[in-house]
């Protein structure tokens, strides 16, 4: 299990948050509860997954994407981790901001790669961790000024299969993570864990 501060545990056969993980004190659902910005359906669990009550078919098409990006994304991890921890600072997700997943350690992901990132000190990264970074960078922030110049960088070093995959990539942390701030769910952000 990946613990992330403040947000319970995120275990392994299923990727969800344990709203009722005794190590939390009060329940993440009560904590989420108090900032959550529409009703939550009753039930066990966080709201993040309890809220797709109102929407069970849409969750299913949500559902399959963040599979997608978690499971079958063909980017190297680093690339893929650094870019997602840029797009959590521009979401401002606590829960994304701290989770981890150790068993990308292997891939050469660790706490260095993030904080270079969230200090936006790029200069020990890659061409491509750079320009994944810069990519998502400009996507969660001002996606009009990807522009040609921006694109032709990103050609000479990515393919356009890998173009494809890093933008579906941050269009699921981009909306699935304003998604949660919009209607105050990030405390139950639930992460898949590897």
């Amino acid at each position: 299990m990946t613990r992330v501060p403040g947000a319970g545990t995120y275990p392994a056969q299923n990727g969800a948050l344990e709203a009722d993980d005794p190590s939390l004190g009060e329940t993440s659902s009560r904590k989420a509860a108090a900032m959550a910005r529409i009703e939550i359906p009753d039930g066990r669990g966080p709201d993040i997954h309890r809220v797709w009550q109102y929407r069970p078919a849409m969750a299913v098409g949500a559902g399959a994407l963040a599979d997608a990006v978690y499971e079958k994304s063909e980017l190297p991890a680093r690339e893929r981790e650094a870019a997602r921890i840029r797009v959590a600072a521009r979401n401002e997700c606590q829960v994304c901001l701290g989770w981890r997943d150790d068993s990308l350690a292997a891939e050469g992901v660790d706490e260095q790669l993030y904080g270079a990132v969230l200090i936006d000190d790029l200069s020990g990264l890659s061409t491509r961790e750079a320009l994944a970074v810069r990519y998502a960078d400009l996507f969660a922030t001002d996606h009009l000024s990807i522009d040609d110049e921006m694109m032709a960088d990103m050609r000479s070093a990515f393919s356009d299969a890998e173009i494809l995959d890093l933008t579906l990539c941050c269009s699921n942390w981009v909306g699935m993570g304003r998604l949660n701030q919009v209607l105050g769910l990030d405390t139950g952000c639930a992460v898949p864990n590897h």
